[in-house]
């Protein structure tokens, strides 16, 4: 961005380190410090004009992410709290899915999340002229976040948790010609190499049912926060997941050939098998042998202790304890960040 607001305060976070001119900013430490980086603009926010910024490193040492805001306290006399949700005195800032009123939520699940964005991608706040935040992720307008916003305020941007570097960089629309944002002003530019039905993460999309940790997520939501002792977490290289959609629309998930139970009753009659390549995992290949007995060995002893009364073996991809119908492989499309090979059985992220 260039102009007034396309650089950050040289006021910051104690542990920010501001290069390029004062448009790109880390946080020293980050495999030591989760807080302490909070970044502004250096100039208060043109009415229309989208302040933007790209996140360039994540870390997996912590929980959370980018926090981005406004904020009507002056940056030159700033007592910079901790994080983002720290701020008082007039500040609104997205957390999540979540918009905070000086600390205080306002708003539960509010446009895209953004513990979900990943390195490359881009998201920008925006005061209208009609006194509205608008969030913006890579092109899109998130909708209005909050209204009543003062005319004078500064961009807020909080290199937490796993967010560990931004640099700023041009945020449009600009402002209508009289003086309002127009309905049709252009977005942030668009990360045209992701294509938009394939988000960072399914774990928040509507319609998705997704085992995380050792837990049920539907629709994002955790709706059974304890399904089986024996966290993804654990795996380890050469262990088997597995699932499959009942007759009876129950999803069952499968640890190395133990079935762990019922997650859902309401699976729908159309489904999709999703595997999310996350934070330590990066290459998975669909399996269709039943040969992992020193796998089931490891396991079964702990597995039975939990839960004595599973122990029942099966498939370890899809068609899990029935006759498979045919050899099951990934769709071509898939995510940025991922390749399909080996004929359609392997999928890894290069990088």
């Amino acid at each position: 961005m260039s102009g007034p607001g396309g650089e950050l305060h040289p006021r910051t976070g104690k542990l920010v380190t501001l290069s390029q001119g004062g448009r790109s900013a880390a946080r020293s430490q980050p495999g030591q410090e989760f807080n302490h980086g909070l970044v502004l603009s250096r100039e208060p926010l043109r009415p229309g004009r989208v302040f933007a910024v790209r996140i360039d490193r994540k870390v997996n040492s912590w929980s959370g992410s980018i926090e981005i805001g406004v904020t009507a306290l002056d940056p030159d006399h700033l007592d910079f709290p901790s994080s983002a949700t720290g701020l008082k005195g007039g500040s609104w800032v997205v957390s999540g899915c979540s918009v905070l009123r000086d600390g205080r939520s306002i708003l539960e699940e509010y446009g895209q999340d953004l513990d979900q964005l990943g390195e490359g991608d881009r998201v920008g706040i925006q005061r209208t002229a009609a006194g509205e935040l608008r969030l913006w992720v890579n092109g899109r307008d998130c909708g209005v976040a909050a209204s009543g916003i003062p005319p004078r305020v500064w961009a807020v941007v909080d290199l937490y948790g796993k967010c560990t570097q931004v640099t700023v960089v041009p945020g449009e629309p600009e402002e209508a010609e009289d003086g309002a944002p127009g309905d049709e002003a252009p977005a942030l530019p668009r990360n045209q190499s992701r294509p938009d039905k394939f988000p960072n993460s399914l774990e928040s999309e509507t319609g998705t049912i997704m085992m995380s940790g050792c837990g049920i997520l539907t629709n994002g939501k955790g709706t059974r926060r304890e399904y089986c002792e024996f966290s993804l977490d654990e795996l380890q290289e050469g262990d088997h997941i597995g699932l499959t959609r009942k007759s009876n629309n129950a999803l069952h998930f499968y640890i190395n050939g133990i079935d762990q139970g019922v997650a859902t009753t309401l699976t729908p009659l159309v489904v999709y098998g999703v595997v999310d390549l996350y934070g330590m995992a990066v290459k998975v290949t669909i399996v269709h042998n039943h040969n992992h007995s020193d796998r089931l060995r490891r396991n079964n002893a702990i597995m039975r202790a939990l839960s004595p009364d599973v122990g029942r073996r099966g498939l370890e991809a899809g068609g899990v304890g029935e006759p498979e119908p045919e050899r099951l492989l990934f769709h071509a499309n898939c995510g940025q960040k991922a390749a399909i090979i080996n004929d359609g059985r392997t999928a890894l992220r290069p990088q």
